[in-house]
């Protein structure tokens, strides 16, 4: 078995570091060696070995005094990684026109975040226009008949802006839809129904936004109508009114003219194409006019119930309706996912000072996370949760990078001329990165409610398992120099900076709040970066430790593509004493290979050996594929399998060891994760049964 394990090893790395190059004798240069005999390959990979040590030496340098790690620390954020597992109970829910949903757990919290709510009820719509059938397919006119079927879209926009009401109900943190009434006659009415519950920040400078649709089930559906009501008179009218609303068509939806200069602006031109002879600008500019005046064409009236309760008291909140009156009952003990295996963190770690505040899920990535605050300590604690499926992690762990800076996009960022990628920025997982920019602007907002907006005087914990660890590890970074809550994920900046686009288009993360201090603990987290993102990492966040459970896969992957880990590594185990890098003795295992081969080649193997002939044909096998080709790649997997098998049925145990040509600590390591694998030990001690196991053991030798 443990030959194949070692030649399953040595093939499975031969096609993530080049053979030749990677496996080649070491030759440094000197200052007095003739650099002229050197090859160009060599030269290159001179190169690249001072850039390492160059890279190596800044990290030394730049980096701060790591704080030393905390048992006490790492349990309780241990705990709270494992809560994240459990959907929240008793909580009201926010749901975000982005797909980003919040679940609010804390009365308190839902106050200083908003100053009310606005209580509607749609009662009927008159006028609405059926859409043109012409633009319908067959299969859509069977299915609802070519009547209205409508429905309406309610959301909480800003009051004053220059953007259409498209634009901002995209960017609301509630929204809400009605039932929708099916092949309605005129008047539309809907049945009656409670309120609907619209959180609101500031009443003075929102509106309630209204959009009817047509709804199709075989195609996208139609907008019929727009409508807004500021909520300042809502404010004036007090208690419950009837407002009736006239609907209009959207910005986006019409041609749009400032009724004033461009209007003007147009008449001119009509006439002064006239004048001038100029037929096509006289015929474009009449058209302008046109379009304006069909703009202010009336698409229908809706009449709606609404009032506003001001949220004066944490009754208030709780009496508002059905969801937020089940916030009296939630539970803040954290214990874990658990319990049927007998996991309860509470034995090892008090939290009982946090008090649960939101849970951040988004429909779409499925990526969550949970907030908690311990207001007398002034902590936050951030955890993400992880994913339910571990053997989901081992699949995917291939993914490719992307830059942790991404490019501008002009439909996002009102430009998209960034400035080129630089040599040193770092890179980052594409999955993670994406599954993380998905909520993180929403995130950070509520992270800056729960500390009155003054991070300075508040500490953060950042945590999570799995999956949810490298996402912890992506929000320590972005957050360790400034929190900005205006933008997601880094943008790269433009190249320049047009006097249009304003001074608030891109945020100075150095002039953004900062907090206290960071503590990063993470348990069975993969690789999230490249050895730029790591060196960086430790120079943000100092005070960062990786929490690893005996031979857990998940921490040991992606394997390739130059990913490398960052942080202080805590090896624990239900079977061996805690082990604290840079505070006992030894060198962590799982950096050893970083990136790929090469600072565990300890020599080349020789022609004619067994690995030498097994790497030699990987690399012809990889040379044959043709790029873009799966078919191609499957063939040379299928053929390269063979003759490693052949390898194998044809070496002894000391032929193989003999040529192997690794550094015995790092084949040691990787022989007992493929044992792992193998037997199942490495997907069972990524769990919380055997997580907890291990930190019971640690907790209890340290008291």
């Amino acid at each position: 078995m443990s030959r194949v394990l070692l030649v399953a090893l040595a093939a499975a790395n031969a096609f993530l570091v080049p053979p030749p190059r990677a496996l080649r004798p070491k030759q440094h240069a000197t200052p007095d060696a003739d650099l002229a005999a050197l090859t160009r390959e060599e030269l290159e990979e001179e190169c690249g070995r001072l850039r390492r040590e160059n890279a190596a030496l800044r990290k030394r340098i730049d980096a701060p005094t790591r704080t030393s790690f905390s048992l006490k620390t790492a349990a309780l954020c241990a705990g709270f990684a494992f809560e994240c597992y459990n959907d929240p109970a008793g909580a009201r829910w926010e749901r975000g026109a982005d797909g980003c949903d919040v679940a609010f757990r804390s009365t308190s919290f839902i106050r200083s975040c908003y100053a009310g709510a606005a209580l509607v009820r749609v009662a009927r719509a008159t006028g609405l226009k059926s859409p043109s059938t012409g633009g319908l397919k067959l299969e859509e006119l069977a299915l609802s008949g070519a009547g209205v079927d409508a429905y309406c879209r309610l959301a909480v926009v800003e009051k004053v802006s220059k953007r259409s009401q498209r634009a901002r109900a995209s960017n609301a943190t509630d929204v809400a839809r009605t039932e929708t009434v099916w092949r309605a006659p005129d008047p539309v009415e809907w049945p009656a129904e409670d309120y609907h519950c619209l959180y609101v920040a500031d009443p003075k400078r929102a509106a309630l936004a209204i959009r009817v649709f047509d709804e199709d089930v075989a195609s996208a559906d139609r907008l019929l109508g727009v409508g807004e009501i500021p909520l300042s008179r809502a404010l004036l009218s007090g208690g419950e009114r009837r407002w009736t609303v006239d609907l209009a068509v959207d910005a986006e939806d019409k041609i749009a003219f400032d009724g004033g200069a461009l209007v003007g602006g147009a008449v001119v031109g009509a006439a002064a194409g006239l004048a001038t002879g100029g037929v096509a600008l006289a015929a474009m500019a009449a058209a302008g006019i046109r379009a304006n005046m069909l703009n202010d064409e009336k698409k229908g009236r809706l009449e709606l119930d609404l009032k506003y309760a001001a949220f004066d008291t944490d009754d208030d909140v709780i009496n508002l309706d059905a969801d937020t009156r089940l916030l009296h009952e939630r539970q803040d003990v954290v214990r874990g996912a658990s319990p049927e295996a007998g996991v309860d963190w509470s034995e090892i770690a008090d939290a009982s000072a946090y008090e649960a505040l939101c849970f951040v899920d988004h429909a779409k990535t499925g990526t969550q996370a949970g907030l908690w605050r311990d207001a007398q300590s002034k902590k936050l604690m951030v955890s993400f949760r992880g994913t339910s499926e571990p053997r989901d992690v081992v699949t995917d762990a291939s993914a490719l990078m992307t830059p942790w800076a991404r490019e501008a996009e002009m439909e996002r960022d009102d430009y998209d001329d960034s400035v080129p990628l630089a040599a040193g920025d770092p890179s980052v997982h594409a999955g993670f990165r994406g599954a993380l920019d998905s909520i993180a602007m929403r995130l950070k907002q509520l992270v800056l409610r729960a500390c009155d907006d003054r991070p300075e005087d508040w500490e953060l914990l950042v945590t999570g398992h799995s999956l949810g660890g490298a996402l912890a590890t992506l929000f320590a970074f972005d957050v360790a120099y400034g929190i900005d809550a205006t933008r997601s994920l880094p943008v790269r900046k433009p190249r320049s900076k047009p006097w249009f686009l304003g001074t608030s288009t891109v945020a100075a993360v150095a002039d953004a709040p900062k907090f206290s201090a960071i503590n990063l603990v993470t348990l069975g987290a993969p690789r999230v970066g490249d050895a730029a993102f790591a060196s960086q990492l430790d120079v943000a966040v100092p005070t960062h430790s990786r929490l690893v459970n005996g031979q857990d896969i998940v921490a040991r992957l992606p394997r390739g593509f130059s990913y490398a880990h960052g942080g202080s590594t805590i090896l624990v185990s239900p079977n061996a004493t805690i082990w604290v890098e840079g505070e006992n003795e030894g060198e962590c295992p799982l950096k050893k290979g970083d990136g790929g081969l090469s600072g565990v080649v300890t020599r080349p193997a020789p022609p004619g050996s067994p690995l030498a002939t097994l790497l030699d044909d990987a690399l012809g096998e990889a040379r044959s594929v043709k790029p873009f080709d799966v078919q191609s790649a499957l063939d040379a997997a299928t053929r390269l399998t063979q003759k490693s098998v052949n390898t194998i049925q044809g070496s002894s145990s000391s032929e193989l060891l003999g040529s192997v040509g690794l550094d015995s600590k790092y084949v040691e390591a990787e022989l007992k994760m493929l044992s792992a694998l193998a037997s199942g030990g490495a997907l069972d001690d990524h769990l919380e049964p055997a997580y907890f196991a291990a930190m019971l053991r640690a907790v209890a030798e340290d008291a």
